[in-house]
């Protein structure tokens, strides 16, 4: 883990204050990835509403160490085509509360909050951060959609120490 030794003698700027925060989120992060794979422990179902509506249902998941929760439905928007599409969970950190710094009048986003969204594409290749929930396939008005092997429910594993 880095981090940064204050009793040093020197007078702490604002890049050693988030060196030493991100830091300890890193180490944080990488022992929840020893402690856990990338998987969907509960919920997170995709469904359809109404005709033309669908949702990621309520649900718990992990990806890449960080916990991703989704409280209440998330709307998905989907174009139907004839061929397959691959609907994935990516966890992100958005920046907010814009705050002005009091010496250097830089602008700088205080508040960091874990959030996710529904991402759709052609090609079942997770991106960084993302976890496959379902393949689709919304052709000839039909809707069909399977439950990815790599997503496979209640298949967090724990790794054994080294």
């Amino acid at each position: 883990m880095q981090k940064l030794k204050y009793f040093s003698g020197i007078k702490p700027a604002v890049e050693d204050l988030e060196f030493d925060q991100e830091g300890k989120e890193n180490a944080i992060a990488d022992r929840q990835k020893e402690m856990f794979t990338n998987g969907v422990v509960e919920g997170l179902l995709f469904k359809e509403m109404t005709p033309g509506e669908y949702v990621i249902e309520p649900g718990l998941a992990f990806v890449n160490g960080e916990r991703i929760e989704v409280t209440e439905n998330l709307a998905v928007s989907i174009t139907p085509t004839q061929y397959d599409q691959f609907i994935f969970l990516r966890f992100e950190t958005p920046l907010s509360q814009p705050v002005q710094h009091f010496v250097t009048g830089e602008t700088f986003n205080i508040y960091q909050s874990d959030s996710y969204s529904a991402q759709i594409r052609d090609n079942a290749t997770p991106e960084a951060n993302e976890l496959l929930i379902a393949k689709v396939n919304l052709s000839a008005a039909t809707f069909k959609f399977t439950i990815p092997c790599s997503s496979a429910r209640w298949v967090l594993t724990p790794r054994t120490p080294t």
